[in-house]
Order: structure tokens, then sequence, then C-alpha cells
């Protein structure tokens, strides 16, 4: 009888090893589960953070274009606005010669109406040529 109690004894311990090991292998498995979720919501929010960053980066990067392009169409526009005001000026600096031409053949034929005339013609012409060189900025 004392073998079958101490083979029962045996039986009941290895039970019992069984147990705790089944145990300690569930918490050891609940600490990996708890480290992979862990590493997951890590993961989730890293993917997060990084996502809205490339959306930021995106939008910069459009206004970036957009503001590069807008500049592009204002220089464009300020060339064409300079083309117009030195064509502007040389037809100006004609007129002024045509007119000196003109006094110069006309010097002796002496008509103080037309020499009025001119000359109040040749001083407007000189304050818009004045006026076209200095409001509008040199080109680059």
């Amino acid at each position: 009888m004392q073998r079958r109690v101490a083979g029962m004894l045996t039986i009941l311990d290895d039970v019992k090893h069984r147990i705790q090991k089944s145990q300690s292998s569930g918490k050891k498995r609940e600490a990996q589960l708890n480290s992979v979720d862990a590493s997951l919501i890590l993961s989730l929010l890293v993917c997060s953070r990084t996502r809205n960053h490339q959306n930021h980066s995106f939008k910069s990067l459009d206004g970036y274009r957009s503001t590069k392009r807008k500049m592009k169409e204002a220089q464009d526009e300020n060339a064409r606005y300079r083309a117009k005001v030195k064509e502007v000026a040389e037809e100006i600096v004609r007129g002024l010669e045509r007119i000196h031409g003109f006094q110069q053949r006309n010097a002796g034929r002496v008509n103080v109406e037309m020499v009025e005339e001119l000359s109040a013609v040749e001083h407007m012409l000189r304050e818009l040529e004045t006026k076209v060189s200095t409001d509008v900025p040199k080109g680059k």
C-alpha cells in the first residue's frame, strides 16, 4: 500500500508541476501578447504620424509649386510691361527728335504761334519721358 501511496504522490507531484508549468507559460504568452500589442500600437501610431507628415509635406509642396507658378506669371507680366514702357519711351524720343528737326528746318520762318505750340508739345513729351524713366523699375 505504501508503494501505491508513493506512486499516487508521484503522480500528484507530476500533475502539480504540469499545472504550474502551464500557468507560467500562459503568463509568458500573455506577456508576449502584451508586448506584441504594445508593438502594434506603437507601429500604428508611427504610421499615423508618418501619414500626417506626408500629407503636410504634400500640401507644402503644392503651395510651393503654386507660389512658384504665380511668381513666374508675375515676372512674365512685368517683362511685358517693361517692354511696352521701353517702346513708349522710344516713341517719345523719336517725337522729340522730329520736333527738333522741324524746328531746325523752319528756323528762318518764324511763326510765334507755331513755336509756342511746338515748345508746349516738346515740354509735354519731356515730362512724359521723365515720368516713364523714373516710375518704372529697370529690368534685371
